[in-house]
């Protein structure tokens, strides 16, 4: 197994000291992230929000996922438990069983306001036709657009309206414990961004020299598929970019709501980046 697959990036922002001995908690997902794409990390996207949030916080950088794809992890991490012994072996098989006690249940119980918004591919149709059936100890669950939201292309990145649902829960119940889970799309194939964060990236040009092996048999399933690396390089970049401006956003109306030291915001990505199939 490729250990570029499986690491995460994973940072914490916590305010200097945990004003409630319940502090509230934000769970932000990326979806096929690459640990080396923020630029706190040498990357080469301008990533501020999330650079911010290294310096001020904690980060684990040998830090690994429960597996190389997507539903097993998001199953583990939900549970603390192994994807095999969870029933999740791989991306779209198995679903969290009912009896499986997840965090967001645990949180519920203990008083605390849950949400989910975004991505969930870990079975059970009712959450993902996003319907708020209080599955899992999860008050609001919102998908926040249809499965093609992959293909979306909004303005403000496609990951916006699931931060402007969050933020609008967390609006709702600032004066309570809150639980949310905060699952983007981003970085997932297939990437299209916005001419207005596009335009960012204009003059990109890749030289392939300068990436290792593993990014060369890459590059060569782009010439297979006639995918111009270069093109495709510049929605990449502007996809990151938009996700952290959305973390810029959220994190702003922590600060607006002085919710900053009691609140626990914790990013990483599902799994690394994906292969090209």
């Amino acid at each position: 197994m490729n250990p570029k697959k499986i690491t995460l990036v994973t940072t914490f922002l916590v305010g200097s000291t945990l004003a409630n001995e319940r502090p509230n908690i934000i769970l932000m997902m990326a979806d096929d992230m690459g640990w080396g794409d923020p630029s706190y990390n040498s990357g080469s996207i301008n990533t501020p929000a999330l650079d911010a949030m290294a310096a001020q916080g904690l980060r684990f950088d040998r830090f690994y996922s429960a597996s190389a794809v997507c539903s097993p992890t998001r199953g583990s991490c939900l549970t603390g438990r192994h994807p095999l012994r969870l029933g999740i072996p791989n991306a779209n098989q198995g679903r969290l069983e009912t009896d499986e006690t997840p965090l967001s249940e645990v949180l519920d119980s203990a008083g605390y306001a849950t949400g989910h918004f975004g991505k969930w591919h870990i079975g059970n149709r009712e959450m993902e036709r996003g319907r708020p059936s209080g599955a899992y100890g999860i008050d609001v669950n919102d998908r926040c657009g249809p499965i093609d939201m992959y293909k979306m292309i909004v303005s403000e990145g496609r990951d916006a309206p699931i931060f402007d649902k969050t933020i609008e829960f967390i609006r709702q119940n600032k004066s309570r414990p809150f639980y949310v889970n905060l699952w983007a799309f981003s970085t997932h194939a297939p990437v299209f961004a916005h001419d207005k964060h596009l335009s960012r990236f204009k003059d990109l040009r890749v030289n392939k020299k300068d990436f290792s092996d593993w990014m060369q048999k890459k590059f060569k399933d782009c010439e297979t598929y006639d995918v111009d690396v270069n093109e495709a390089m510049r929605n990449y970049l502007a996809d990151v970019y938009a996700l952290d401006l959305s973390v810029k956003k959220l994190l702003s109306v922590i600060d607006e709501l002085s919710l900053r030291e009691s609140t626990m915001v914790i990013f990483s990505s599902d799994q690394g980046p994906a292969d090209i199939k």
